[in-house]
C-alpha cells in the first residue's frame, strides 16, 4: 500500500489542476495502477512440484511394492514426477500422451524407473494390464465419453487398482478445459461406473481463475 501511495505521489497528481485532459490522464492511470495491485495480490503462484507432491500424497498410493502406473494425458511429466515421489524403489511409470511425450528433468529421489510413449490413449487400447493405478492429471477433462473411457480403462486396472484423477473444481467448460468434471461430478461418474470407493485428497488453488484443482484417488 505504501508503494502504491508513493506511486499516486510521482504523478503529480494533486499539482494538475488546471488542464482537465491531464487531469484525466492521470485518474485513469491511477485506476489502472490500482486494479493492478489488486489482480497480483489475489493471484496465486503457479503450482511448483512440491505443491504436486503434496496434493497427490496418499499411504494407499505409497504403500504398494513394485507397483506398475500408466500416466495417461502426461504431458511434459510435471505430475509424472509428482508420482514418483510417492513409489516405491523397483516401480515404474508408464508415460503417455498423444504427443511426442518430451519429459522435463525433475528430480526422481526414488530413481523410479519412467517409461515414454506416444499414443492417443481415449481411441486406442493401452498396451497394459495389471496396472496398480491409472494417473490422469488435466487430461480426463478432454474426454467427451467419461463413463465408456473409465469402462475401457478400467480394464486395465489390477483387481486392487485405483484411478488417480487430478482435475479443475468447475462444470463450466472454456476452450482450455473442453469437457471440465468437478469433484461432485466425477465422484457421480465413478459411482454410476460401479466404484464404491472415492477419496478426495486435497485441493490448490488454481492459477488460471478456472476454480480451484482437487485431486482423488478411486477404487472398486
Amino acid at each position: 500500500m505504501k508503494r502504491c501511495l508513493k506511486m499516486i505521489r510521482a504523478t503529480g497528481f494533486h499539482s494538475v489542476k488546471r488542464n482537465k485532459s491531464s487531469r484525466l490522464t492521470v485518474m485513469a492511470m491511477l485506476v489502472f495502477l490500482w486494479q493492478s495491485v489488486l489482480n497480483f495480490a489475489g493471484k496465486p503462484t503457479p503450482m511448483d512440484l512440491q505443491d504436486a507432491v503434496n496434493l497427490i500424497a496418499h499411504d494407499d498410493i505409497a504403500a504398494v511394492k513394485d507397483a506398475q502406473w500408466a500416466d495417461l494425458g502426461c504431458g511434459s511429466g510435471f505430475f509424472t514426477y509428482a508420482l514418483a515421489h510417492q513409489l516405491q524403489k523397483g516401480s515404474a511409470i508408464h508415460a503417455i500422451d498423444k504427443s511426442p511425450v518430451r519429459l522435463q528433468k525433475l528430480p526422481n529421489p526414488h530413481n523410479i524407473s519412467i517409461y515414454t510413449k506416444q499414443l492417443d490413449f481415449v481411441h486406442h487400447e493401452l498396451p497394459f494390464h495389471d496396472l496398480t493405478g491409472i494417473l490422469m492429471a488435466n487430461s480426463l477433462h478432454y474426454v467427451t465419453n467419461k463413463m465408456h473411457f473409465i469402462a475401457v480403462a478400467g480394464k486395465h486396472l489390477a483387481d486392487n487398482g485405483r484411478f488417480l484423477i487430478v482435475e479443475y473444481d468447475t462444470d463450466t467448460a472454456n476452450p482450455w478445459v473442453p469437457h471440465p468434471v468437478s469433484c461432485l461430478s466425477l465422484q457421480a461418474l465413478f459411482a454410476k461406473a460401479g466404484y464404491e470407493s472415492f477419496t478426495k485428497l486435497r485441493e490448490i488453488r488454481s492459477a488460471f481463475n478456472t476454480g480451484n484443482i482437487y485431486a482423488a484417488i478411486i477404487k472398486k
